[in-house]
């Protein structure tokens, strides 16, 4: 028994204060104009509601759009452990090169999210957060115009992910 104590606590003493927490939206509905959403609640902003601190991203059919500032990287969300303080920018948000964070085929007319691109975004409230588009398709109907994405938010107002950022 004591070993086992012994043991639970050796573990708890190496693992990370607290883990990143990634969060999900699934099949956020954005076919009828704008959508401003708040990533710290996790809920979509009323654009009659919106001011410029209640609000992190603006979805615009494909477009995602920074408010305080963004860049797309090209790297997988989980390769992403700070995000870059220099080159953020307002309104749409692309890689350097000029690239968009999806595929679109002219003859099917699917959107289809690029592998290994990650968004990284600095919020409202002056943290960063990072965020990776899993389909643009609802789950269950196929429709399309439902977003589904992850993303996590560094704790303290620092850019760096997970364990590693302030306080861990």
């Amino acid at each position: 028994m004591r070993f086992v104590l012994l043991l639970l606590m050796v573990l708890a003493a190496t693992l990370p204060a607290t883990a990143q927490d990634v969060r999900s939206v699934d099949n956020l509905f954005v076919a009828d104009g704008l959508v401003y959403f708040n990533l710290r609640t996790g809920e979509a902003v009323p654009a009659a509601e919106k001011t410029e601190t209640n609000w992190d991203i603006l979805i615009n059919g494909v477009e995602i759009h920074a408010n305080r500032g963004g860049q797309l990287l090209v790297a997988a969300f989980d390769d992403v452990a700070e995000s870059p303080v220099e080159g953020m920018k307002r309104g749409l948000v692309k890689t350097a090169d000029g690239e968009q964070w999806y595929s679109y085929d002219m003859s099917t007319h699917v959107v289809t999210p690029k592998e290994g691109h990650t968004f990284v975004l600095m919020l409202a409230d002056d943290s960063y957060a990072k965020l990776v588009v899993d389909s643009y398709y609802h789950r269950v109907t196929e429709d399309p115009r439902y977003l589904t994405f992850r993303y996590t938010i560094a704790d303290d107002g620092s850019p760096v992910f997970g364990a590693d950022g302030p306080g861990h």
